[in-house]
């Protein structure tokens, strides 16, 4: 009974040892914890910032890029455009759907554009996949609707300036020298802030 006594007296301090490394482990651990809270908030402000950096310097590209792009400003196509004798107005479609879409923009653009010139010589074309919509006489007392091929609608918009409207999941504008295309979707067409620029 006493060797035994003297074996638990002699493996106790055994344990001390592995107490005590398991208590720095733990402590190192906590440490490293306390560490990475710490630097936590840091990276996730530098995060932000970098997120907002990426936008603005994108914001700004965007802005300036789309005119280089596209050959000219808005500007440049809106003075063309008002001051043509004739215009063009072209709304393209798939179905029904699309086209409900587009009537608040399209009615829109219509109203402003009547307000700055004779609403015969607005071109106003309801394009689909084949056939088209139109008055030859323009809008107006005088408008008369016939229907016609889809080709015949895209000669006329290719032949003055227009703005061409077209329903897309996606919202983007391309300008040239004689047209604006406008692909929007319908949260875009139901506020329709393209109109203002021309107003």
């Amino acid at each position: 009974m006493a060797e035994q006594k003297d074996t638990k007296k002699q493996q106790a301090p055994a344990k001390a040892p592995r107490q005590a490394q398991h208590a720095q482990a733990t402590k190192a651990v906590k440490e490293h914890k306390v560490d990475a809270q710490e630097k936590q908030p840091i990276s996730t402000y530098l995060l932000a910032l970098a997120v907002i950096i990426v936008i603005a310097v994108a914001a700004i590209l965007f802005y300036y890029a789309v005119p280089a792009v596209t050959g000219v400003s808005f500007s440049t196509f809106k003075t063309g455009f008002q001051s043509s004798p004739r215009v063009a107005l072209a709304v393209t479609y798939l179905n029904q759907t699309q086209f409900s879409a587009e009537v608040p923009c399209y009615t829109t653009l219509l109203e402003i554009l009547g307000r700055t010139r004779q609403a015969s010589t607005i071109d106003f074309l309801l394009i689909n996949q084949t056939k088209c919509q139109y008055s030859p006489t323009g809008l107006g007392a005088s408008a008369s609707f016939k229907t016609v091929n889809a080709s015949s609608c895209i000669e006329i918009a290719n032949s003055e300036p227009a703005i061409l409207i077209n329903y897309s999941a996606h919202n983007s504008t391309k300008i040239t020298q004689s047209h604006l295309y406008l692909s929007a979707n319908g949260n875009y067409f139901a506020s329709c802030p393209i109109a203002a620029e021309f107003g």
